[in-house]
């Protein structure tokens, strides 16, 4: 299982939970290290997303190569594809592919496995917002030995709420162990209601590491943790830990910004270590991309066709619907595809900072400054420079 510490007050919402995967009853140990927070920024909201219970389909190694954190990222890629970029809708579709899927896996996996709670704490506009989605949490918040056949929805909003203790405190799946750590409560409260967002950090991963010492715990809760604070006045997510030295690759959950201008899924791999960019050998700037321009034209086009070919061969590996052509997909995808993609992102970020420092009034300041989305918004369907667009550095996925 796990427990998740998410503390709301006026100014911050504040999401920690430990990072263990296991089976049911703690038996088995699958991972100590991996994320069960997604977060998510639509037009009118951002949230965290997190998961108690089922972790995962177990692969043939025993291992859980894509956790319920990483199927809930594609849901909501599928809902912003689909052109849905509100956090109700979100949330609907998080709630009936939930049904439809752990539906399907009923007689495939043990009824204990299949238990499961969906927490989305967030920002709605400028008011506060939990939701709780789940087939298994009795009154109380008390997790139940069965599950049922759907799921129920509670959501509560907090937009009139005047916070008279100055804070709200939620435990999600063992919150009978939490709440016998009274002081460690109570020095949450305190750091609430100063504002002190690393004290609330602290005092919530003392209370998971007390927890997981209970006997009750039946090692199910871990000793290593990660947090989402989202603070109501700043824009963005902050990520923050207590690990033993946190890769630099891990230290930010998956994340979805789903808005009309901005469609964005970064996609977390707490497994496989990222490969460095390689050298490109085919695919080169041409003699007629004479102009810094061009240059960025050709590349937000050539990085067009690299996204487009690589959904191809995604399409196609789904589409045999077996794990182990969807594991050799992901496979390429780290190890020939990712190189390749960042050698030809480096090349564009070195043209976008030159005309950065060429014309900082045409072309804004930052990476991600409105004129160069808007250029590529432009360039990358403009099909003039395919012709000389050549992805021979890519080995084909076969």
């Amino acid at each position: 299982m796990t427990l998740h510490v998410v503390t709301i007050t006026p100014n911050h919402i504040l999401s920690v939970s430990d990072r263990l995967i296991s089976t049911s009853g703690g038996q088995i140990e699958l991972d100590d290290d991996r994320f069960k927070h997604v977060t998510l920024r639509t037009e009118d909201a951002r949230a965290v997303i997190s998961f108690a219970g089922f972790a995962g389909i177990l692969g043939r190694d025993g291992k859980v190569n894509e956790t319920t954190a990483d199927w809930l990222t594609g849901v909501l890629e599928d809902t912003m594809k689909a052109g849905h970029h509100g956090i109700d809708r979100h949330l609907t579709e998080i709630r009936d592919r939930t049904n439809q899927h752990l539906s399907s896996l009923r007689g495939k996996s043990p009824s204990r496995d299949l238990r499961l709670a969906i927490i989305a704490s967030g920002w709605a506009g400028s008011d506060a917002f939990n939701c709780v989605m789940d087939n298994c949490v009795e009154p109380g918040m008390k997790w139940s030995n069965h599950y049922r056949d759907s799921l129920t929805v509670r959501i509560r909003k907090y937009s009139e709420d005047k916070f008279p203790a100055g804070c709200y405190i939620i435990f999600l799946c063992n919150e009978l162990i939490a709440k016998k750590q009274k002081d460690l409560i109570r020095y949450l409260q305190l750091k609430a209601i100063q504002g002190d967002v690393k004290g609330m950090f602290d005092a919530s991963v003392r209370i998971i590491r007390a927890a997981s010492a209970d006997p009750e715990s039946k090692r199910t809760i871990g000793l290593k943790c990660s947090g989402i604070h989202i603070p109501h006045n700043e824009p963005g997510f902050r990520a923050l830990h207590d690990r033993n030295d946190p890769r630099f690759w891990t230290v930010i959950p998956n994340h979805v910004i789903s808005t009309s201008h901005l469609k964005k899924v970064h996609q977390n791999d707490e497994i496989h270590r990222p490969k460095p960019a390689t050298k490109l050998v085919y695919l080169k700037i041409p003699a007629e991309a004479d102009t810094p321009q061009k240059r960025l034209a050709f590349w937000q086009r050539a990085i067009e066709r690299l996204r487009l070919l690589h959904n191809e061969y995604g399409v196609l590996a789904r589409n045999r619907n077996l794990n182990y052509t969807l594991n050799r997909f992901h496979e390429w995808q780290r190890e020939n595809f990712e190189p390749i993609n960042l050698a030809a992102q480096l090349e564009m970020n070195q043209v976008i900072l030159y005309l950065q420092w060429q014309d900082p009034s045409n072309y804004g300041i930052g990476e991600s400054a409105g004129p160069i989305l808007a250029l590529e918004q432009k360039n990358k369907q403009d099909t003039k420079w395919d012709d000389f667009i050549d992805l021979r550095d890519i080995v084909p996925f076969e």
